[in-house]
C-alpha cells in the first residue's frame, strides 16, 4: 500500500474503487458485446498500488464473464418471495414449511446442478437473483484477509452450547470443529453502525472497532473490502446507492462518524466465522431484494454451497464470492475445515429507521441502460430500419416504456437523446448481428474421488435443535395436541383439593360446610372461615366462592365475616375490643339506615335451576337470583324513578337503551358494633362489606369521610356514605376509557359480570355515581399533576 493511498480514509477509498470499477465494467462489457460506440477506457487512479489495480481489473473481467453467462429459471422470483412472506418461514428451521415451498416452487434443476464457473441466475422477467464468482480473490489478498482475521482471534465468541440445550444454531457446538494451526474456532460480528437488540436507535459501533485491534483489522483488509464494495456497485447498483445514502445520512446526523470514515465498504456489518458448517437457513434481518456476500478462503479444496430453491450447488473453492438474497433463498454449506467465512450484509432496521427507500431488484433490462448498452434495441433497429417499417424514434420510445432508468440516465428523454446521438445504420450491423451470449450450464461431472466429499447439508441437522417457531399456526397445533389435558386440569381445579385441609392452618375442613376458595390469590387456595378472614384483612376486594357440599358458588368476603377496618393499617380499632355496640350511635350518620323502602318487596331469591339457567321471573315482576340474600325489588319503573332527592342515587337510567334494571341496595342492618354494610366498587367487581371506623383517641376527631380517603376509598357522598369507589377502580376506568374508548356503561357492565356472571342484573346499579365520581377524580388528578396549591381553609 503506497503512502498516499494509506492517507485516504476507508470510506473515500471504497468510493474511488467503486467508481473506477463501474467505469471499467461499462467499457469491458461494451467491448465484449460488440457495442458500436463503446465508452472510453477509464484512467487508472494515481497513487494506487499495483496489487489493487490488478485485482480491480481481474474482478471486472470475471464479472463480465458472469454477466454474459446468464441462466434463466422458469418461475417468477417476485411471486416466489411473496409466497415466502405469506408462509412466515422464519429462519428456515421449519422443515415442513420449507418442503411445502419447495413443492409449490420446485427447484429449477433436479437433480442438483453443479456450478464451477462465473455465472448469473435470473428469472423470466430479467430479475437478477444471484452471482457466482469462483476464485475471484487472488491468493495474495486471501493471505491479507487471513492475517487481518488472526488479529480478531482473542475476541472470538467461543460460548458454544450443547445441541440439547436449545438456543440459536449459530453458536451450537455441533457446527464447529476443533482449533487448528490455521485459525482457531469461533465467530464475531463487526459493525460500524449497529442497532442494539430490540431497539430502533441510536446507532452504535461494536466495541472491537473502538480498540487498536479493530483499527488494525480494517487497515489490513481495506483494499479487498473496497473491491467488494465495487462488486456491489456493479452487481446491484440500487443497493449500492441505498447503502451510500444510509452511510451519508448517519454521518450527517453525527452517529458513528469516526467509525464510518474508517469503514472501507458500504455494507454495515461483517460476520467472521471460522471452522463452521451452516445448515439450511435464511437470514431474516435483510431485505428480500438485497444481496449479501459470502466470502470463503483458507487451505481447503472445496466447500460446497447449496442454494436449495434454485437446485444449485457451487464448488466454492478458496477466494470465492457468492452474491444472493440470504432472506429469499434457503442456503447451507457443508462442514469443511479449516475454512474462514466472511458474511457481508446490511440490516433492514437501519434502512427503515433512516427513512430511506428500500432497494428493489436489478433487472437485465435496467442493466443494459446502466452500462449504456441496449442490445435488444440495437437488434430491432437493425432489422426494422432495413425493412423501413418504423422510425428509429418510435423504437426508442417503445423500448423505454417499461425500462427503469438508473445511475446517470435519470429521465426517459435524457436516455432518448443519448441513444439518438449514436449513429445506428444497417451497414454497421451487417455481419455483426448481436446475439445472446449466455452459455448453458455445464453438465454435472465430478472429479475422481470427489463424490464422497460432496455431502449436502440436511434439514435434520437443524432439526436436532429444539425448533423455535414464531408461527401462530404451529402453536395452535401444539394446543390441539394437549387440549384434553388442559381441559381436565381446569375441571379438576373446580373441585375441592385432594388434601382435605385448610391451606393455612392445615385443619380438616371438608366436613365443615363453611370452606372458602379465593380466586384472586395465586393458586386459588382453600381456606377455613377463620383463616380467610385473617389472610384477607388487607385484601378485602378479592373474589371468593363458598363450598355448599356439591360445588363452589360465588360469594363475598362479608359473608365470611370480614369487616373493613379504617385506620390502624387495616386492623380493628382498639376501641372495639370488649364492646358490644353503643345505643343510638350511628358511625356514618345515617338516621334512616335501618329503614327499608316501603314501596319494595323483600323476597328470598331461589337457586339456579338444574339445567344451569335461572328460573323464569314471577308474574308480579320479582326477579330471582342465585343467592339466598334478601333484596328489595321495585315493582314498577315509576317507583324506580321516584327517588328521594336526599337519597343517594344508586340506580342506572332505565330510559337509556340497552341498560337493564338493577336491584336496589341490600339491607343496611348493623353488626354488634353498630356498623352498617356499604357497597364498595373495585376493579374486581362490586363488593358489600361491613365497615368499622376508627373510634380511639387518634381517630375519633377525624371525619369518617377523611378516614375512607386515607384508606384509598372515595365516598360517593360526603354526608350519607353508602357507596365508595376504590382509587384502583377509578384508575382502572380512566385507563380503560383512554385506551379502549369504553363508555362508563360498558365499564360498569364489566364490573357486574365480574361480580355475578350468572345474574348481573342483580348487582346494585352505580352507573350514575361512576360518571360523576370519574369526573371528580380526573379533576383532582389534573390538579395534582399541575402541582396546584392546596388551600388551607378548606
Amino acid at each position: 500500500m503506497s503512502k498516499s493511498q494509506s492517507e485516504i480514509s476507508g470510506d473515500r477509498l471504497s468510493s474511488d474503487v467503486a467508481n473506477y470499477m463501474c467505469k471499467l465494467f461499462k467499457h469491458s462489457l461494451a467491448v465484449t458485446t460488440l457495442h458500436p460506440n463503446p465508452p472510453v477506457t477509464p484512467v487508472q487512479p494515481p497513487g494506487w498500488s499495483e496489487e489493487l489495480l490488478v485485482m480491480c481489473q481481474n474482478t471486472v473481467r470475471t464479472l463480465v464473464v458472469a454477466f454474459t453467462n446468464i441462466e434463466y429459471i422458469s418461475w417468477d422470483f417476485a411471486d416466489y418471495c411473496a409466497d415466502c412472506k405469506r408462509s412466515a418461514l422464519g429462519c428456515g428451521g421449519n422443515p415442513k414449511k420449507e418442503e411445502d415451498i419447495l413443492h409449490q416452487w420446485p427447484p429449477e434443476y433436479h437433480p442438483t446442478v453443479r456450478v464451477n464457473r462465473p455465472q448469473v441466475f435470473a428469472d423470466p422477467s430479467g430479475r437478477i437473483i444471484s452471482w457466482i464468482l469462483p476464485s475471484i480473490i487472488p491468493p495474495a489478498y486471501q493471505d491479507t484477509l487471513h492475517e487481518a482475521v488472526q488479529i480478531l482471534q482473542p475476541w472470538f465468541d467461543k460460548r458454544f452450547h450443547a445441541p440439547e440445550d436449545g438456543g440459536s444454531w449459530r453458536n451450537n457446538s455441533i457446527y464447529f470443529d476443533a482449533d487448528n494451526d490455521y485459525i482457531s474456532t469461533g465467530l464475531i460480528n463487526v459493525s460500524a453502525t449497529w442497532y442494539m437488540a430490540g431497539h430502533k436507535g441510536p446507532a452504535h459501533t461494536t466495541p472491537l472497532l473502538q480498540r487498536l485491534e479493530g483499527h488494525e483489522f480494517l487497515s489490513l483488509a481495506r483494499e479487498p473490502f473496497a473491491v467488494m464494495s465495487g462488486i456491489l456497485a456493479i452487481t446491484h447498483p440500487k443497493q449500492y446507492n441505498m447503502a451510500k445514502q444510509m452511510k451519508e445520512r448517519l454521518m450527517m446526523s453525527g452517529q458513528c462518524t469516526e467509525a464510518l470514515q474508517r469503514w472501507p465498504m458500504v455494507f454495515t456489518a461483517i460476520s467472521v466465522i471460522t471452522n463452521w458448517e451452516s445448515p439450511y437457513h435464511r437470514d431474516l434481518h435483510e431485505g428480500w431484494q438485497w444481496f449479501n456476500f459470502l466470502v470463503s478462503f483458507g487451505p481447503y479444496k472445496y466447500a460446497p454451497l447449496y442454494l436449495a430453491n434454485l437446485g444449485v450447488r457451487v464448488d466454492n473453492p478458496p477466494g470465492t464470492i457468492c452474491l444472493f438474497g440470504g432472506k429469499a433463498i434457503l442456503h447451507g454449506v457443508r462442514r469443511v475445515s479449516p475454512r474462514i467465512t466472511l458474511a457481508l450484509y446490511m440490516r433492514q432496521n437501519i434502512q427503515e429507521e433512516l427513512g430511506i427507500q428500500s432497494a428493489r431488484w436489478i433487472t437485465q433490462q435496467e442493466y443494459d441502460l446502466y452500462v449504456g448498452i441496449v442490445r435488444e434495441l440495437f437488434f430491432l433497429l437493425s432489422l426494422n430500419m432495413a425493412g423501413g417499417k418504423r422510425s428509429k424514434e418510435q423504437y426508442v420510445d417503445d423500448a423505454l416504456n417499461d425500462v427503469y432508468l438508473e445511475s446517470s440516465l435519470r429521465s426517459k428523454h435524457k436516455c432518448k437523446r443519448k441513444l439518438q446521438k449514436i449513429p445506428l445504420t444497417h451497414e454497421q450491423y451487417e455481419g455483426n448481428t448481436v446475439q445472446n451470449l449466455p452459455v448453458p450450464l455445464p453438465d454435472v461431472s465430478f472429479p475422481d474421488g470427489f463424490e464422497d466429499e460432496w455431502l449436502e447439508p440436511e434439514h435434520h441437522d437443524l432439526g436436532r435443535l429444539p425448533v423455535r417457531s414464531n408461527n401462530q399456526n404451529d402453536l395452535l397445533r401444539e394446543f390441539i395436541a394437549c387440549r384434553d389435558r388442559i381441559l381436565r386440569i381446569i375441571t379438576e381445579r373446580d373441585a375441592p383439593p385432594v388434601l382435605q385441609v385448610c391451606g393455612t392452618c392445615n385443619s380438616a375442613i371438608l366436613s365443615n360446610p363453611m370452606q372458602w376458595r379465593c380466586h384472586s390469590c395465586f393458586g386459588e387456595p382453600v381456606y377455613c372461615s377463620q383463616c380467610i378472614r385473617k389472610s384477607h384483612q388487607n385484601l378485602p376486594f378479592h373474589t371468593v366462592s363458598r363450598w355448599d357440599g356439591n360445588a363452589f358458588h360465588q360469594s363475598s368476603l362479608s359473608k365470611a365475616g370480614l369487616t373493613l377496618n379504617l385506620g390502624h393499617c387495616g386492623k380493628l380499632c382498639p376501641a372495639y375490643y370488649g364492646q358490644h355496640g353503643i345505643d343510638g350511635w350511628d358511625p356514618l350518620g345515617n338516621s334512616d339506615a335501618m329503614d327499608v323502602d316501603q314501596d319494595s318487596t323483600t323476597i328470598d331469591l331461589p337457586d339456579v335451576s338444574s339445567e344451569g339457567l335461572p328460573p323464569d321471573p314471577s308474574p308480579d315482576g320479582i326477579h330471582p337470583a342465585a343467592s339466598g340474600t334478601q333484596y328489595p325489588i321495585h315493582k314498577s319503573i315509576d317507583a324506580f324513578l321516584d327517588v328521594d332527592s336526599d337519597e343517594e342515587d344508586d340506580w342506572r337510567d332505565p330510559t337509556t337503551g340497552g341498560i337493564p334494571l338493577r336491584a336496589k341496595k341490600p339491607d343496611r342492618s348493623y353488626d354488634i358494633h353498630h356498623c352498617p354494610l356499604i357497597t364498595a366498587v373495585h376493579a374486581t367487581g362490586v363488593h358489600e362489606l361491613r365497615i368499622h371506623p376508627c373510634r380511639c383517641d387518634i381517630g375519633r376527631d377525624i371525619p369518617i369521610f377523611d378516614q375512607m380517603l386515607y384508606m384509598g376509598l372515595y365516598p360517593a357522598s360526603s354526608k350519607k356514605t353508602r357507596t365508595v369507589f376504590t382509587f384502583e377502580a377509578l384508575h382502572d376506568y380512566d385507563i380503560e376509557n383512554l385506551e379502549t374508548k369504553a363508555s362508563a356503561a360498558k365499564h360498569y357492565d364489566k364490573l357486574t359480570w365480574l361480580t355475578a356472571n350468572a345474574f348481573p342484573t342483580m348487582v346494585p346499579g352505580h352507573y350514575r355515581e361512576l360518571l360523576r365520581i370519574a369526573r371528580e377524580w380526573r379533576n383532582l388528578k389534573a390538579r395534582q399533576r399541575a402541582h396546584q396549591r392546596i388551600r388551607e381553609n378548606y
